[in-house]
């Protein structure tokens, strides 16, 4: 059976860019089981564009609006809704960000290899011509990137590990493998 894969997206005022990461999450080649935007009380055009996008969509599409919690706290709804939804594995899309068409394909497609890869990350690429100068150590981040594993400890200490120090990559995540100490990030009530 496939796994189920959920994109969730939390967002916050992103009316400037959100059109450009709903339209990706849409195109992937490996559709998603389940579209979820949680918002963090927009006070902009965010949830008229998000249920314009809504009606566009073929994939199975959930928009929470709700108060104002903060960005983590939005980023840990929305891994609570996706594990209570079922999902085998969690993506999360930023408001400013894109994805390319294969971006979910590549990733499962990697994942299932092997039962024991609880996180699979990617290359990003910045686009953007106006980046400020001090976003410059961005644009060629990935070149020093390697496998990430756990520290001398094992998983448990997959954070201690320096590859994982450094500056962020894109992710998707098996809720069931990916493991902070001896339980599953998603089990241990967020991030």
């Amino acid at each position: 059976m496939a796994p189920t894969v959920w994109l969730c997206i939390p967002t916050y005022n992103g009316d400037r860019f959100l059109a450009e990461a709903l339209a990706s999450a849409i195109a992937q080649t490996h559709r998603p089981d389940r579209i979820l935007v949680a918002d963090d009380g927009s006070s902009d055009r965010t949830l008229p564009l998000v249920e314009r996008y809504r009606s566009l969509s073929p994939v199975p599409f959930m928009v929470m609006p709700g108060p104002q919690r903060g960005m983590v706290a939005n980023w840990n709804f929305c891994l609570r809704q996706a594990v209570a939804g079922g999902a085998d594995y969690i993506k999360f899309l930023f408001q400013d960000d894109v994805l390319a068409p294969n971006c979910l394909a590549e990733m499962v497609a990697l994942a299932e290899t092997d039962s024991q890869i609880g996180l699979v990350c990617s290359r990003r690429h910045l686009l953007g011509e106006n980046l400020s100068p001090q976003w410059d150590w961005l644009r060629d981040l990935q070149q020093n990137w390697g496998p990430v594993t756990g520290g001398a400890g094992g998983p448990g200490t997959l954070f201690l590990a320096p590859a994982w120090l450094r500056p962020p990559t894109t992710k998707l995540a098996n809720r069931r493998r990916f493991c902070c100490g001896r339980r599953p990030v998603a089990d241990r009530g967020g991030i």
